[in-house]
């Protein structure tokens, strides 16, 4: 496929990608996002069958219009990979297609969702909290750019990768690879934003002092001689692994728990 002549144009592609921002406005109970998809598929189709008979182009089509249901951003790839299986193709070979929209459309979900909404989208939004709890006004609009870059770049990314090199990555399971790469660099950025709002939004401060001798012993300038933050790193820890032990089901409890407790040592003078 890589030595073979592209029909398609960048401009055919774009026409594609802005259709993609309407893909989900005619999503349905019968066949979910099927109408959606043959819109974007439609300029393709329009051009590869232009000087084919019209009863090709109405199967070509109807194809397109069978149950289909995946991730926004994602789909863009499984949009450009068909467009150019409908270019190398014969019509014996199309039901290819409909197998590999299938097959593609439930783990490219999967790993849309872990990746965009699960990842990407609480790493920026925890930047941007960072940001405006400094009295930064970016803070506000910094998750809309950041996210709407990435998300948005990626849908025209994928349709050009599906398009020019979907089928390569299929066969030679380089499309693993590349899930793999981002996933790994959104855990360790995710790693360092959770690292860094430890310190900078999370505050736990012990006003208890008692007196010993002439002396009065402060415990907060005590945990700060030992490890500055000790009580933020060790009440996040503490958080993370009742989610962790109760698979996220103590959220709630855990919550209101700490709001019970913050308010009932402050009340008695241990916590500032």
């Amino acid at each position: 496929m890589e030595n073979q002549k592209r029909l398609l144009t960048k401009k055919d592609l774009l026409k594609m990608y802005f259709r993609g921002y309407c893909f989900q406005s005619t999503q349905n109970f019968e066949r979910m996002q099927a109408i959606g998809f043959l819109s974007m598929m439609t300029p393709a189709l329009e051009k590869i069958y232009q000087d084919r008979p019209k009863e090709e182009k109405v199967r070509a089509m109807k194809r397109h219009l069978q149950f289909y249901n995946n991730h926004n951003t994602m789909n863009h790839f499984v949009v450009g990979l068909c467009s150019a299986l409908e270019e190398t193709t014969d019509e014996d070979h199309k039901e290819l297609l409909t197998s590999v929209k299938a097959g593609l459309m439930g783990p490219l979900a999967g790993v849309g969702d872990a990746l965009y909404f699960n990842t990407f989208y609480p790493i920026l939004a925890s930047i941007g909290a960072t940001i405006a709890l400094e009295g930064n006004v970016l803070g506000a609009i910094f998750l809309f750019l950041s996210f709407g870059l990435i998300n948005h770049g990626s849908k025209w990314l994928f349709l050009k990768l599906g398009y020019e090199k979907g089928m390569d990555m299929i066969l030679s399971g380089q499309g693993n690879k590349v899930i793999s790469y981002m996933t790994t660099f959104a855990t360790i950025v995710g790693l360092f934003v959770v690292g860094q709002m430890i310190t900078s939004t999370v505050s736990l401060k012990v006003i208890f002092e008692f007196a010993s001798g002439e002396g009065v012993i402060q415990i907060q300038s005590l945990l700060d001689k030992i490890t500055p933050k000790l009580l933020n790193v060790l009440l996040v820890g503490f958080c993370w692994w009742s989610i962790k032990k109760t698979d996220g089901k103590c959220i709630t409890k855990l919550l209101y728990g700490l709001m019970a407790l913050g308010i009932l040592l402050s009340y008695i003078g241990f916590l500032g």
